[in-house]
């Protein structure tokens, strides 16, 4: 299995991604490396769900849009994790490149093959399932907090234990973007980073990167 090297800054990846799916002891399907400019679309709403996806740098979002047209942000993709892997033979959302993306493409066929032959490969793609059945739970559970302030705070959280140190955040994305996960406005997610650096919570060396100051200070808002 081939390695992928992440380059890392202060609050970076620490470790390596591959560019296969390892479903098991000693079995791992490789993917195809592709790249994908900012904003570009990795694939369509609808579209056949024929590949299995695997971020090895950047970071993807996946989108849908309501009936009336507003932008609804699903989930957030970064390097090591798995998108686009669909119950059904079409994809149930479309996948956008937040910044230079590179993905591993793994064919859905192999997969298949793979766990029709391996009780053990059927296992870890139950496991992969499950691990996302319970991001979007924990989205929806975001969602349900009442103020923007919470959304923000749990926001953060989730993030920070993505990163090495998890106390330095670089933002990969936009307010916008983030205003779209959390079904805010811009302007209320800006007032929200604006006030916890009033309050110390954190701190904003940039727009994208964030320094948690207080960890205890952004559990008790998102508790609130």
């Amino acid at each position: 299995m081939r390695e992928i090297s992440i380059e890392t800054g202060a609050g970076g990846f620490a470790m390596p991604v591959s560019d296969a799916i390892a479903l098991g002891p000693g079995l791992a399907i490789q993917g195809t490396r592709m790249r994908f400019e900012r904003g570009k679309e990795i694939f369509g709403e609808g579209e056949p769900a024929d590949y299995v996806y695997r971020v090895l740098s950047g970071a993807v979002r996946t989108i849908r849009f309501s009936a009336d047209g507003r932008r609804q942000i699903m989930a957030f993709h970064l390097p090591g994790d798995v998108f686009g892997l669909e119950l059904s033979g079409c994809h149930t959302l479309s996948a956008e490149a937040i910044g230079v993306v590179e993905v591993a493409m793994i064919r859905r066929s192999a997969i298949d093959r793979a766990t029709a032959e391996s009780a053990v490969a059927a296992k870890a793609l139950m496991q992969l399932v499950a691990r996302q059945l319970e991001a979007a739970r924990e989205h929806a559970m975001m969602l349900g907090r009442k103020g923007a302030g919470e959304r923000v705070a749990a926001f953060l959280l989730q993030l920070a234990e993505r990163f090495s140190s998890c106390r330095e955040i670089d933002l990969p994305m936009s307010r916008a973007d983030i205003a779209d996960y959390l079904a805010l406005t811009i302007e209320t997610v800006s007032r929200a980073f604006t006030q916890m650096e009033r309050d110390c919570s954190i701190a904003l060396p940039s727009s994208r990167h964030v320094v948690v100051r207080d960890r205890y200070a952004l559990e008790t808002l998102q508790a609130a």
